[in-house]
């Protein structure tokens, strides 16, 4: 493997003993990091007296090339002549020399680092060099490669409108932070660094520090390729605390598998809460505005349409005892009709004025109003109407309250109109965090897929669904071999 058995081949020139031959073999027929020795001539210049295959790779050139040449006669022209200037500084300091020195050949780039040791002899002149040499290649693409991806890292930090970090969950600390324009909520990322643990009670809203704590610890259980989602309020530098909504994973973990380094891309909500909440109070007052449009129209039906109907059904009734008996019974019949509808249209300007303007909801609590509503919807509409009511927890916010209370409308209104039923059961279940309405009745159902019934009031099955999915719940309607079952459930409480 290159190694030369005379006495040249020996740092020292003198004859070799056979454990310092066998010392010396061992190191240059090993497969381990690549090794020569360079001789210095009598003219000061550089021969390679021996040499392993590992330099004969990276040189990418035979061993027979190599030995006792000198390096401009195996080397090109640039690395030969480095080098040769380290081996020339090697000799003149008598010390060692460590450089490293990259490459661009035909067969791409090649790095690597060399050792440079000189061998004293026992009068102190130096007469060899013994050189260690390792391929870095590797090492280097990666360094750059590193390199490459932490100017992409700025520089997407510079861009993304979002807040991206490191947060070790051992330690408490923040490792990396990055984004929102590179000043993450107006601070320098290495003011993050600084406030160490206390990063989360110094930076965290008091009041969701509790919340924080309690998502931290269900990170700590975070299965890999899960994440969680966390809702918390940051200070930011002007003092102003500021929504932000936090998307966490695993990003890697210790020896014993435990979860480490968590990586969150924050995003700055603020600006979107504060539009739902101004939507939700244009929702409100739309409401308001409906509600009170609805007084209006079910005060003229009562006051207006209602008395002239009446009015018509006395002036029948005149009619039919002044007329002659045998008149009277030419067009008695008729009369008879005539007051049926008018009786008929009486009792639906009923029920329609009190869908319109029903009880009060807010004040006597959901399931107060949805007894007395469904109690008089019941009388007014010729329905036999059984209320089932648990109130377990009787607060109930009072958008859901509303809501609830307008599917039971809507509900009911739609029995009346089109199931043909006589008998309704109204059940309502207040829970610890959900409210179920279920409205069910044996009239005669409905053709599947094709109940998508629009009343007087403007709404319907559709808007009975908007308003569940508006609060985060749902709506459900099927029919069984008893009738048809509308079931509504929601958050008690607006999130």
């Amino acid at each position: 493997m290159g190694f030369r058995s005379d006495s040249a081949g020996i740092p020292g020139g003198r004859e070799p003993d056979l454990e310092s031959r066998s010392f010396y073999r061992a190191l240059l027929d090993s497969d381990g990091p690549a090794m020569f020795i360079a001789r210095i001539a009598e003219d000061g210049t550089f021969v390679c007296e021996s040499a392993n295959a590992g330099l004969a790779d990276i040189a990418n050139c035979r061993l027979d090339e190599m030995i006792g040449k000198a390096p401009s006669d195996y080397l090109p022209g640039e690395v030969a002549a480095n080098l040769e200037a380290m081996l020339r500084l090697c000799a003149e300091s008598g010390k060692q020399v460590t450089y490293s020195m990259a490459y661009d050949g035909p067969d791409g780039r090649t790095a690597w680092t060399t050792n440079l040791v000189p061998v004293k002899e026992n009068s102190g002149t130096i007469r060899h060099i013994i050189g260690l040499v390792r391929d870095i290649t590797f090492e280097k693409h990666r360094q750059v490669t590193a390199d490459r991806n932490e100017a992409l890292l700025g520089q997407v930090g510079l861009a993304l409108p979002q807040i991206y970090y490191l947060f070790n969950l051992k330690t408490r600390c923040v490792h990396h932070i990055a984004g929102q324009n590179s000043k993450p909520q107006g601070y320098e990322a290495e003011e993050f660094f600084q406030l160490g643990d206390e990063v989360m009670p110094r930076l965290i809203h008091p009041a969701d520090m509790a919340g924080a704590e309690t998502n931290l610890a269900s990170l700590a259980h975070l299965r890999d390729g899960e994440s969680s989602i966390f809702q918390y309020r940051i200070r930011h530098s002007d003092g102003s605390y500021r929504n932000m909504l936090d998307r966490q994973s695993v990003f890697s973990r210790a020896d014993d598998g435990s979860v480490e380094l968590i990586f969150g891309i924050a995003e700055d909500v603020t600006g979107q809460d504060r539009m739902r909440e101004e939507l939700r109070g244009l929702s409100d007052r739309l409401l308001t505005l409906q509600i009170d449009e609805r007084r209006r129209i079910a005060r003229d039906l009562h006051d207006s349409t209602g008395q002239h109907l009446t009015a018509a059904a006395l002036a029948l009734a005149r009619i039919g005892e002044r007329l002659a008996k045998d008149k009277a019974r030419i067009v008695g019949s008729s009369l008879v009709d005539a007051k049926m509808s008018i009786d008929e249209a009486k009792k639906e300007i009923r029920v329609l004025s009190y869908l319109l303007h029903p009880p009060g909801v807010t004040g006597a609590g959901l399931g107060s109003a949805i007894r007395s509503f469904a109690a008089g919807f019941g009388s007014r509409a010729g329905l036999g109407i059984e209320t089932r009511i648990e109130p377990q927890q009787d607060e109930v916010a009072d958008e859901v309250a509303v809501a609830f209370f307008r599917v039971l409308q809507e509900g009911l209104a739609n029995v009346h109109r089109h199931s043909k039923a006589t008998q309704v059961v109204v059940a309502l279940e207040i829970g610890r965090s959900e409210v179920t309405l279920l409205v069910t009745d044996n009239g005669v159902g409905f053709e599947d897929g094709g109940l998508e019934p629009c009343d007087q009031t403007g709404v319907g099955l559709r808007a009975m669904r908007e308003r569940m999915i508006r609060l985060g719940g749902s709506l459900r309607l099927y029919r069984d071999e008893l009738g048809t079952n509308l079931i509504a459930s929601a958050p008690r409480f607006r999130t």
